[in-house]
This record gives structure tokens, C-alpha cells and sequence, in this order.
């Protein structure tokens, strides 16, 4: 159904792109149903202009649809321009981002960041269907995030909202850990390797029976589960949804509701699982774009 006709915006097909730190994916989307979908390996620690050929290179591999495209990517995202949080891209300040990428498009770009998008995506055709406010954890290789409040996306002055990874696990001292050293899959994997003295991957560790690796999934469960409770005391939402490879393997999210019982029960909001995979990102930002056309950026 071609954009202009007399469908609903949130009917019509968007083309839709996800800029990750290994992979770009790309593909139409129709409300929560993704087709001709593309993947494409992520330049190694690409600067602005690889992502901008990047993305064109998957965009050229998926039918036309008229209309602006709607890009997730990977980063802070603030009035179009673009800031890595780490290594993975090599863009280390605000650089202009959409401006670019619609030039190289010729058409008009709405970009937002991919955890954001992901957790607009929960929230509007997956986990989060029915709920009015809701916070998105991501835990996977690395951890993101995401808050809605009163059926609204926060993005922030800086586009940080919901960056749940980077909090501090003492909130006191600037130099702590974040929740992302330590409880993601990248985390894992190195208080594992550290612990053994050999490479260990997080699967390994997830998967593990003794009691040694067991120590550090329970150590996964509790930390999550302190941040949940401090985000529902900031927040308070009606739900927390949990995704990402290591949020989704087996036992993790019981594991988590099970640490959340150690908190008062003011704390403990409803943790679910999402529902919309690897295209929650595809999904997040066609819709926010189908939903508020005026962000379209030239």
C-alpha cells in the first residue's frame, strides 16, 4: 500500500533501517510485520561515512517504498547529529548524521536510537501492548534501555534516556562499574576469563553448571534486579521488559523475578519477556516515524 494512499499512517509500509555495531539490517515495515529483509555485516569501527555507505548499500537491496526512512542506529542520537558511547563506531563527538544520510538517500531520514526504537517497539506491538508507561532492557552483548512514560518515549536533552547500561552500581563514585561491565554478555565473559584464567564466553558461563559460573549468573540476576528496583522508585512502571541474547536465555528472567523478591513489594514491578526479537528496532523506529511524521528530517 503506497504511502499517500487513505490507509492509516501506522498501516502504510515503511523502509526501515537498524544500524547495530555488527550487523545493519534493513527491510519494509507494515505495523509490526517486517518483509525483504537484509543483513549486512557493520564496517569494523566505521567513521560517519561508512555508516552513511553502509546504509545506502542495504537500502539499495530492499524494494522502494515512497516516504521517508526510519534509521535506528547505535549511538546518541540528538537533533540528527550522531555520538559513539564506545568503540564501536569511530565517531567521537556530535557529527551530523540524518542530514547526511538523506542526501545519500534522496529522500527524507528519521533517526532515533536503536534501544529507543527497540523499546517503542515493545512497546507499541510487543510486550508492552496495553500498558501506559514501560522500561526496555536490552541485555546482551552489551546493555541499552529505553523508557515510556504516560504512552510517550523519552529520548532526553541528550538523547541518554533509558541508557540503563551505563548506570553506575555505586551511584556515589564515578569510577564504579556500570551495569554493562559486569552483568552483560561482553561482561560475563571477562569476569569469567578472569576468574578461570582461560577465554571463556558468556554461553559457556550461561550454560554452566559449577558452582564457580553459577556465582556469576546469580551475580547477573541480583544486579539487574537492583537496578529495576531503583528505576521502579524514579519511574515507576507498569512493566519491565527484558530481551537481548543474554535476557532471553533460559532462566535468565526467572532468575531476575526471583532476585526482585529480596526488595520490598513497592519495588517489584511486572518483568515480562519480549516478544519482538532482532526486528524490535525495524518495528520501533517505523512506527515512531508513522507516528510522528513531522520529525522527518531533510
Amino acid at each position: 500500500m503506497p504511502a499517500g494512499s487513505d490507509a492509516p499512517a501506522q498501516d502504510r509500509p515503511v523502509l526501515a533501517v537498524d544500524v547495530g555495531g555488527t550487523k545493519i539490517a534493513a527491510g519494509v515495515v507494515t505495523g509490526a510485520h517486517v518483509s525483504d529483509k537484509v543483513r549486512l555485516a557493520t564496517p569494523q569501527r566505521p567513521t560517519l561515512g561508512d555508516l552513511v555507505d553502509a546504509v545506502r548499500d542495504a537500502v539499495a537491496r530492499v524494494p522502494d517504498v515512497p516516504g521517508p526512512v526510519a534509521v535506528a542506529t547505535a549511538g546518541a542520537v540528538r537533533d540528527g547529529a550522531l555520538r559513539a558511547l564506545n568503540d564501536t563506531f569511530d565517531v567521537p563527538d556530535w557529527q551530523p548524521f540524518a542530514a547526511p544520510l538523506s542526501r545519500a538517500l534522496d529522500r527524507p531520514v528519521v533517526l532515533l536510537n536503536d534501544a529507543q526504537a527497540a523499546t517503542w517497539g515493545e512497546f507499541r506491538h510487543g510486550a508492552g501492548v496495553g500498558t501506559s508507561s514501560m522500561v526496555f532492557l536490552t541485555v546482551s552483548t552489551g546493555i541499552g534501555g529505553g523508557i515510556v512514560a504516560g504512552g510517550r518515549l523519552l529520548v532526553g536533552r541528550q538523547g541518554l534516556a533509558g541508557s540503563v547500561g551505563q548506570i553506575r552500581l555505586d551511584p556515589g563514585d564515578p569510577e564504579s562499574p556500570t551495569l554493562e561491565s559486569r552483568a552483560s554478555g561482553s561482561g560475563l565473559a571477562q569476569r569469567a576469563t578472569a576468574l578461570f584464567g582461560r577465554p571463556v564466553t558468556a554461553e559457556r558461563v550461561l550454560s554452566g553448571d559449577d558452582g564457580a559460573v553459577r556465582s556469576l549468573v546469580s551475580d547477573l540476576h541480583r544486579l539487574v534486579a537492583g537496578v529495576v528496583a531503583n528505576l521502579t522508585a524514579t519511574i515507576d512502571p507498569e512493566l519491565v521488559v527484558v530481551g537481548g541474547g543474554v535476557g532471553l536465555s533460559p532462566g535468565t528472567l526467572d532468575g531476575i523475578r526471583g532476585a526482585l523478591l529480596e526488595f520490598p513489594p513497592l519495588y517489584r514491578p511486572a518483568v515480562k519477556a519480549a516478544v519482538l526479537g532482532h526486528d524490535a528496532g525495524l518495528v520501533g523506529c517505523a512506527d515512531w516515524l508513522s507516528s510522528l511524521p513531522s520529525r522527518a528530517q531533510g
